[in-house]
Order: C-alpha cells, then structure tokens, then sequence
C-alpha cells in the first residue's frame, strides 16, 4: 500500500489510553504507530527497536510496557487493531472513490458514443444530460449540423406554424433528444 496523506489521532482517546507512560515511551509509541501507517501493515519483532530509535538495552524496557497496545501474530510481527481498523476504514474509501470514477468515465465514454448520425454504436440507451444543459459547441460544423437536424426535423413536423419557436424549443434538447425527436416525427408523421 503507498503511504498515507494522514492518519487520525483522536487526542482525547489516545491520552486516556497512554497516560501511564512516559515520555520516552511516548515517544517510541508514536513512531511505532506512525511506521504501521505509512507501510499500512504489521510491524517485524526485529525491526522494533530500530524503528524507535532506541538502544537494545533501552527497547527491553520500553518494549513491555507497549507490548499491551499490539497483538503478536504468529509471523512473529506487532498487529495493531485501531490501526488495522482506521487503514480498512481508508481502503474501503479508496475502493468506492474508484469505482464511482470508473462509473463516471463509463458513463462520459457512453455519452460520447452516440456519433454524428445518432447512431449508438451497439449501445441501448443513451447517457441523458440534466434539463439544465445546453449545448456549447460553437464551431461552424455544429452549427451547420445542428441546422440539417432541425431541417430535418421541420420537414417531417405536421404543424408548421412558428418556425423560430419551434426552433428555440429544439435546441434546447440534448444531442440525443433531437435524433430521437426527428426519429419520432419521421414515424408518426410520414
């Protein structure tokens, strides 16, 4: 796992568990804690002094007393439960922001599918925009294109009484809304 941005220390809670020690031991907790985050597993017995940047002679004493805050696995590493709880808490996180990321690039990728002729390009339904969008391009093929749309859909349309209101009305409609109205006015009113 790479490292983390952070980790939560809830203050009250770790001073109402750790007001027994002393500083050294403190200090050497921190550093224990801050290691299992940044590598996001337990820690090896035999890296445990170095990582506290204590003597050996010094780690016998300090390693009893924060032995109560770890649990020895069987591989011989120091398992830390909060810790292992706030890191799923993190990855699970992490999975949901990916997925709803590659659900919003599915549904971009499915949006952009529907070509020029409204074709779907093998798919079903089309991604439909919000009522609140309009469309922004501006170069003169759009506009030309979007012309021949409304012509084509003038021709089909039975009540040809406001052509600019009708008009108006047409270009509010999203890409895929104006193929399926000129699909629609061609079968009904043909």
């Amino acid at each position: 796992m790479a490292a983390l941005p952070y980790i939560q220390l809830y203050v009250a809670d770790y001073l109402a568990d750790t007001i027994h020690l002393t500083t050294e031991e403190h200090g050497a907790y921190m550093l224990l804690i801050f290691n299992y985050w940044q590598t996001g597993k337990p820690i090896p017995v035999n890296r445990l002094s170095s990582i506290v940047k204590l003597s050996n002679d010094r780690w016998l004493s300090v390693e009893q007393t924060l032995s109560e805050f770890f649990t020895l696995n069987d591989d011989g590493h120091w398992y830390h439960e909060r810790i292992e709880m706030d890191l799923n808490k993190v990855k699970s996180k992490s999975i949901q922001a990916s997925k709803a990321g590659k659900l919003s690039a599915a549904k971009r990728a499915a949006s952009k599918a529907i070509d020029s002729k409204g074709d779907l390009n093998g798919r079903s339904i089309p991604v439909e925009r919000g009522s609140n969008h309009t469309e922004t391009d501006t170069d003169t093929k759009a506009d030309t294109e979007l012309k021949n749309m409304f012509i084509s859909f003038w021709e089909n349309y039975p009540k040809k009484s406001d052509k600019k209101k009708a008009n108006t009305a047409f270009n509010r409609l999203t890409k895929a809304k104006k193929q399926l109205a000129i699909i629609d006015c061609k079968t009904r009113y043909s």
